[in-house]
């Protein structure tokens, strides 16, 4: 309803004669233009990404000065081992064992002999000190390695 009495207003004041004549010529209007907030955008993410860039490179810088510290810390280390390799060589060498074991009052062996135990004293004291302890059958028939760990078991003493 508006609308029909919009136009019938605009027929009223105009007149017949006057609408073909003073025709208002229409043309094209450009757009907003955006190139001030397009610009603007970019701007901003460029500088965002040159502080970050920047931001990367310093963190960069920083570890690898780090990293060169770890090196020279791990070179002197590795330096350090090898030295105390070469002392604990000379150190374990035989030659300079047997010197300290000869000044200590030591003499070479000439032989060696095992002690034979009787299995009534290992089963007395096995009973002794109430301990189960898991016996071959034939003490003879096995390792006297394992001998050895069972006497020393019993005695509480260690190998």
């Amino acid at each position: 309803m508006a609308l029909v009495a919009d136009l019938f207003d605009r027929s009223e004041r105009e007149l017949p004669g006057q609408r073909q004549t003073e025709r208002t010529q229409l043309r094209v209007v450009p757009g907003p233009r955006r190139t001030a907030g397009f610009v603007a955008v970019v701007v901003i993410l460029s500088v965002v990404m040159m502080l970050g860039a920047a931001m990367l490179h310093t963190e960069l810088a920083a570890r690898q000065l780090e990293i060169d510290r770890l090196e020279v810390q791990v070179a002197s280390q590795q330096e350090r081992f090898d030295e105390l390799r070469a002392q604990r060589a000379v150190l374990r060498s035989p030659g300079r064992l047997g010197d300290a074991a000869w000044a200590l009052g030591m003499r070479p062996m000439e032989r060696s002999e095992f002690a034979l135990v009787d299995p009534w004293d290992v089963a007395r004291s096995i009973a002794a000190t109430a301990e189960v302890l898991t016996i071959i059958e034939d003490p003879t028939t096995s390792a006297p390695l394992e001998q050895f760990r069972l006497v020393k078991s019993v005695s509480h003493e260690g190998p």
